[in-house]
């Protein structure tokens, strides 16, 4: 045999093997691997990985991956087994860019996508991986492209001590995005859950400068969670818990170092626009957003209009590029008829147009800091309208509603009352909050109140009196707790004893005395029978016109 002839044979075995390599690639199932893919997984997490049902691994002519019932195991701390289950998971990759400096993965696809989130009391969270660290020597994690991931049927549990699980589900999500190195990218991005939808683009980086920045928009976004009457309550019962839990003298405001290296080292430029937001009975219009950090320097900006017109307009100022933090911030809102109070499906007509001005700065390194040495100005108006009895404490807390009750002897026997007008002016000089005016009036009742907050020691010194409205059939004698005072701290407050010395329904302190001379001498001022709201605006100044 020539050398030429066995230089044929050779290239027409090689070709024969490499034919058969080909056809054995094209047509074979390669679900033996599913072992090693298990530990693989395993391996990379720190956590237990199986694949329940059927496996297949075809080569080519595209890599495709298909597996059903997956399942990634928890952190050992938790009660739940599972983090990630997916009932089906679909990954096709090209199989030429696994030679290549770049993976290129064509589609993902799960469906029936189960994850939970969660913490322990330790502040633990199930989302650190014991993973096994990549070798130097085997250069990092390779660049990824992934041209479409689809997720159907997503449900994710967010859930944290004392309070019950909080559930968000999500019937389609399409991305693209690109892993590398200390950074995702997902451009674009497409969300559906429910009546949501959420769609732009993000940027995550990690390591020594974390950052996000990107640019996402929606028609809606509704923040409702899903969660029934009884978990509403086990909610509520856990949130008392957690209060009566707190221990007395205990501070809001901790007297802790800031997080500035966080501040510094990370980076936002981050942009929101949203056409209506809604959670439960509340709905904003318009939204728009943004939130910049650089340099330990975080500026952020919210404007939104109202459902029947009306605007809010808030800003968040923070310097941390020192150790002395520089806080600037205020928030106006004009007119803004939102249903907080009113009444489920109240008519537009009945919720009470509301005002606020805050305009606070304050400097310091630890919050209690800042707090003690806040400056600014606090003024809450609101309009005619209807509250519901039941509702007060809903957004505004148990002790306001425990106040609200002792206040208007009506609340108990009266589904609903009518308030004419409501005026809070709060004056704050270095640390030291005093009312500058107080005047609720109702239909039936008159309410006025004086007193302050120092946010120094968090001590509250608040007091209030009712006078009945004349004309309406109410006497003074049906007042069985005219005076109302409320005093402890930010962290364990509660409403005191009357003028008559009985303690109040709900108190959780108790503080003697009636009303102070300034509180009686502006009750006398504002007498049962007259308006007064306008001539209070007038005295402690009313709001300004939004500017810009």
């Amino acid at each position: 045999m020539t050398a030429f002839r066995a230089l044929g044979v050779t290239v027409i075995i090689v070709l024969l093997l490499m034919g058969g390599l080909l056809t054995y690639l094209f047509t074979a199932d390669l679900g033996w691997l599913k072992p090693r893919v298990e530990q693989a997984v395993g391996k990379a997490t720190g956590r237990e990985f199986q694949i329940e049902g059927n496996f297949t691994l075809t080569a080519l002519p595209t890599t495709h991956l298909v597996a059903e019932g997956a399942r990634l195991g928890n952190a050992a701390w938790s009660e739940e087994p599972d983090m990630l289950r997916i009932g089906h998971a679909s990954v096709e990759l090209d199989p030429l860019s696994l030679l290549a400096e770049r993976i290129v993965i064509r589609k993902v696809v799960l469906d029936e996508v189960r994850l939970r989130i969660e913490t322990d009391p330790e502040s633990r969270s199930n989302l650190d991986f014991q993973a096994d660290e990549l070798a130097a020597d085997e250069g990092g994690l390779p660049r990824v492209v992934v041209e479409l991931v689809e997720v159907r049927d997503a449900q994710v549990t967010y859930s944290q001590p004392e309070s019950d699980p909080q559930e968000f589900t999500a019937e389609r999500l399409t991305v693209t995005a690109q892993l590398a190195p200390e950074r995702i990218q997902l451009d674009p991005l497409a969300v559906t859950m429910g009546d949501s939808d959420l769609r732009g683009n993000l940027t995550v980086a990690t390591g020594e400068s974390p950052g996000i920045s990107g640019t996402l928009s929606a028609t809606r976004v509704n923040l409702t969670p899903e969660q029934t009457a009884d978990s509403d309550e086990a909610v509520n019962e856990s949130q008392m818990e957690a209060n009566e839990s707190d221990a007395v003298g205990d501070f809001v405001f901790k007297d802790e170092s800031l997080p500035l290296e966080v501040l510094r080292s990370a980076n936002v430029d981050l942009s929101v626009s949203i056409a209506e937001l809604i959670q439960n009975d509340i709905t904003l219009k318009d939204v728009q957003g943004s939130a910049t950090l650089t340099d330990g320097i975080l500026g952020t900006t919210f404007e939104s209009a109202g459902p029947a017109g009306g605007a809010i307009r808030g800003r968040f100022d923070l310097d941390a590029s020192e150790d002395n933090v520089i806080l600037d911030s205020s928030l106006y809102v004009r007119n803004l008829r939102l249903n907080l109070n009113s009444g489920e499906d109240a008519d537009i007509d009945i919720i009470p147009a509301v005002g606020v001005t805050l305009e606070l700065t304050a400097q310091g390194a630890t919050p209690r800091m800042l707090a003690s040495g806040l400056n600014g100005r606090l003024l809450v108006t609101q309009g005619r309208g209807r509250i519901e009895s039941n509702l007060v404490g809903r957004f505004s807390g148990d002790i306001v509603a425990q106040v609200f009750t002792a206040l208007n002897p009506f609340s108990k026997d009266d589904q609903h009352s009518n308030w004419e007008c409501t005026v809070i002016g709060l004056d704050v000089e270095n640390g030291n909050a005093n009312v500058s005016g107080m005047l609720a009036q109702g239909e039936k009742v008159k309410i006025v109140g004086g007193g302050g907050i120092d946010l120094e020691t968090e001590k509250i010194d608040l007091e209030f009196n009712t006078k009945p409205r004349e004309g309406v059939g109410v006497s003074a004698d049906m007042f069985v707790t005219p005076f109302v005072k409320v005093g402890g701290t930010l962290a364990d407050p509660g409403v005191g004893l009357n003028a008559k010395g009985a303690l109040l329904e709900g108190g959780a302190a108790i503080f003697t005395g009636g009303l102070s001379i300034l509180a009686k001498a502006a009750l006398d001022r504002a007498s049962g029978e007259t308006d007064e709201c306008q001539s209070m605006l007038d005295r402690i100044g009313d709001h300004q016109p939004i500017q810009g």
